[in-house]
């Protein structure tokens, strides 16, 4: 039963990896309603469930999420969106974070200013439907940990800006 589950899974995850390119390589003319981030987080393949919102100050909060067994895991970038175009990330607002059962942070990696062009941390918004709140693009961020252990993300992602009301 379990091997027929994960058949199931990779039938729907192949088939999904397929369709991404949509025509001309656009991300909107495939599912709209797959909001996901598929790349590679530091080098090992990673797929999550995407989340994006305005947050109080306006900036675009878009997170991936992804869980495991007793292990939850997000890739967070917030950045002031305007539309398609690239963006690059300020220290501290592109962030990895790793949570294991009841214990709290087991590991948490943070945008540095880039020191030389290579170190860009780049968000691509490719598509943008704002009618609908579609978004997609792609990444490629380097994060630090605290002990200066680095981490590259860098994948395709795509979600639905959903309505936030903040209250005073």
């Amino acid at each position: 039963m379990i091997a027929k589950a994960k058949m199931v899974n990779l039938l729907i995850v192949s088939s999904f990896l397929i369709s991404c390119g949509g025509k001309n390589g656009s991300l909107l003319e495939f599912h709209a309603f797959d909001q996901l981030f598929i790349g590679k987080v530091d080098g090992k393949d990673w797929m999550g469930d995407t989340d994006a919102y305005f947050n109080e100050h306006g900036e675009l909060y878009l997170n991936a999420r992804r869980d495991y067994d007793d292990v939850e895991e997000y890739v967070i970038f917030v950045f002031d969106f305007r539309g398609k175009g690239i963006y690059t990330i300020k220290a501290g607002n592109s962030i990895y974070l790793k949570y294991t059962g009841c214990d709290g942070t087991v590991c948490r990696y943070l945008s540095e200013e880039a020191h030389s062009a290579d170190q860009l941390n780049i968000i691509t918004v490719t598509d943008y439907n704002g009618e609908k709140g579609l978004i997609s693009g792609t990444c490629h961020v380097i994060l630090q940990k605290s002990t200066g252990k680095t981490m590259n993300i860098e994948g395709r992602f795509t979600a639905v800006i959903r309505e936030v009301h903040f209250v005073d």
